[in-house]
């Protein structure tokens, strides 16, 4: 498991992005942040899904965050061209 990635998406602005995800889908996230050092096989034992499902999850999750910081750096270069 990437500890950069669990770092990324559980202690920025992000986190709270995703929660308007089904809890289903969230729960992976919010238990990653409590134990980063888990595998995904340890992750999908304690949350009682398969380990590809959680595969999937965290990589939903990425793609989603790379939407956010993408709009958000566009945001910010609008911002820096409209200021000039």
């Amino acid at each position: 498991m990437d500890k950069r990635f669990v770092l990324r998406v559980t202690d920025g602005p992000y986190l709270l992005k995703l929660k308007t995800w089904s809890p289903k889908q969230y729960e992976v996230l919010t238990y990653l942040r409590d134990h980063p050092e888990n595998t995904y096989a340890m992750i999908s034992k304690q949350l009682n899904v398969p380990v590809n499902t959680i595969k999937t999850r965290l990589y939903r999750a990425r793609m989603k965050i790379m939407e956010y910081r993408i709009a958000d750096l566009l945001k910010q270069k609008l911002e820096d061209v409209d200021v000039e």
